[in-house]
Formats: C-alpha cells, structure tokens, sequence
C-alpha cells in the first residue's frame, strides 16, 4: 500500500459522517456506492443495518485497485417501528408522514458501522429507542436529534476501552442570532406567538442562556463526570419533560 493519499475511504455520500472523521482528524476520501437497499423477506431491522455497512464496505472494497487499496469504512442508519424498516423518505411529504407516525411513540434507531482492510473486516450495529415530542416546521432536525442519540451511545461503548468518554448536550431553546427574531418580537424584544408557545411548555419560563450550557459542559469535562459516557444531557429548562399537562 502506498503510503501517501488518505488513510480511509468512506463509502458514504454523508456530510455528517465526513464531518465527525474531519473533527477527529481522520484524513479521508469521499467514495459513496451504490447497492441494493431493499430488505430481504423477514429481514429484522438491526440485522438489515448490519448487512448494509458491511455490503457497502464490501462494494467499495472490490472496486479500489489493489495498490490503492486502505481501510474502508462504511454505515448504514436505519428507523423502524418494531419489526417494519421504515426506509428513506421519498420526498418531503413522505418525511412528514413518517415522522407524524414515529412523534410521541418509541421506536428504534439502528446504526451499523463496518470497516474492511487487508487484515480482516469488523461490523457493530448499536440501537437505541428513541421517543420525541413532535416540534412543528423542522421534521429534519427532529429526525437528526435520533441520529444524534444514536451515535453518541456507539462512540462512547467503543472508545471507553481507550479511556475517552463520549457525551451530547442537548439544549432547549436559547435564544441566538439565527432565531432571536422567530421567539422575539424585533420592535419590543418581547415573545413572539411561538416564542410564547415555547415559554408556556418550558417548565423554567424562559430561554436557556449561555452559561447554562457552559455549567453542563463544565461538568462534563471536569473529573466530576469520570463514570458518565454515553448520554445525551438535556439542557432545556425542562421542556422535554413537559407533557402539556
């Protein structure tokens, strides 16, 4: 193997996952694959995630000339309610209509993870279950705070071995520049329809600020935290526990 050019390839078209091997300064190259994502008669969902990673690593695998073969690393992220493989969203309507089935109910987030290289190949698949509020107008962020979750606890069961803690933050609403106008009225600086909606489901009454988000970091960091991995800590004022009652 040669030993200039990128130390994997991620046969995956994700931004998100390019992203996290960036952020650990993992030098890779982007060599997404097609294959057939139609789940076999009967398949089980956690099985059908796991199969997926490893045929995509496979796929990219066999393509790569043998000098410029590395690592290949490949996933697969999987929705479903019970037993039924939910699947990708056909359009946006599609995507609404799934998540109104999932808002409020427990289903589970399958993500699989496959590596391949000269000395062998390696599969894990981690699954949560996963329950959220329905939040009108951001179906997509709605579906990446279950990725988000989902991930978190992979990374964290993998890396505790190598002594690093893996944990999220999940805060509530605070207010920022992209959303100060959306929650607060420009003219009176008081809450807009929706800001008020959000402030009468916020058990604390009022947005989050910056310092409550740098205590939970502060914890989290500090040796306070030694035996805490691979949990999503929300910072919301309470309004994920809020049931409207």
């Amino acid at each position: 193997m040669a030993s200039d050019g990128p130390a994997i390839y991620l046969a995956s078209a994700s931004p998100r996952r390019s992203e996290l091997l960036r952020q650990i300064d993992v030098t890779h190259a982007v060599l997404p694959v097609d294959i057939d994502e139609t789940p076999r008669p009967g398949e089980k969902p956690a099985h059908y995630a796991l199969r997926l990673a490893e045929e995509k690593a496979r796929a990219l695998w066999e393509q790569l000339p043998v000098a410029q073969r590395r690592p290949v690393l490949a996933a697969d992220t999987t929705v479903a309610l019970g037993d039924e493989i939910l699947g990708k969203p056909v359009d946006r309507d599609d995507a609404v209509r799934m998540l109104g089935r999932l808002s409020g109910r427990e289903h589970e987030v399958h993500t699989a993870v496959a590596v391949l290289h000269e000395g062998g190949a390696d599969a894990r698949v981690s699954t949560s279950t996963v329950a959220f509020r329905p939040l009108t107008r951001i179906a997509a962020y709605s579906a990446a705070k279950a990725g988000v979750s989902n991930f978190t606890r992979w990374l964290a069961t993998h890396l505790a071995p190598l002594h690093i803690r893996v944990n999220a933050i999940a805060p509530g609403f605070f207010l920022t520049g992209q959303n100060r106008f959306l929650l607060t009225d420009e003219k009176t600086g008081g809450p807009t329809a929706r800001g008020a909606a959000i402030i009468a489901h916020t058990p604390m009454g009022r947005f989050g600020t910056g310092e409550d988000l740098a205590g939970a970091l502060i914890w989290l960091v500090s040796d306070a935290s030694a035996f805490v991995t691979g949990v999503v800590i929300p910072v919301d004022g309470g309004f994920s526990a809020y049931s409207g009652v």
